[in-house]
């Protein structure tokens, strides 16, 4: 049961894309949440951070505050160094994010892809 009090659980999404490009904005404005860290200079949101999107008391969405890709093409060359099929590329974004030493490298990376790789959208 998730805590909005359903049987259904709460739907997750994650909000990626480039630095500082307003997704911490979007986040702390749909779910009206001050907390949220917004700066003019890149690199301010550094994990992924859940919020919770509630109406009348009942939360609804939960978004997912990500880092921005700081290091895209690395990540992307990477993953396609070894061809996969189409239905093999959640297990190797999954073995991009055991890697030993990815977690180091590609913080932001890492930290942006393992909550889609839990299930969020």
């Amino acid at each position: 049961m998730s805590r909005s009090g359903s049987s259904h659980p709460t739907p997750r999404l994650c909000v990626v894309g480039h630095p500082n490009r307003g997704k911490s904005s979007i986040v702390s404005t749909l779910t009206e949440n001050d907390s949220v860290r917004i700066s003019p200079a890149s690199g301010t949101t550094r994990r992924a951070d859940r919020f919770e999107f509630s109406l009348d008391g009942r939360v609804l969405l939960t978004l997912i505050d990500t880092p921005g890709f700081q290091r895209a093409r690395q990540v992307q060359a990477w993953l396609e160094r070894e061809p996969v099929s189409p239905g093999a590329r959640p297990d190797r974004v999954r073995a991009f994010l055991a890697e030993p030493g990815h977690t180091e490298r590609f913080p932001d990376e890492v930290a942006l892809l393992r909550p889609i790789m839990e299930g969020a959208g």
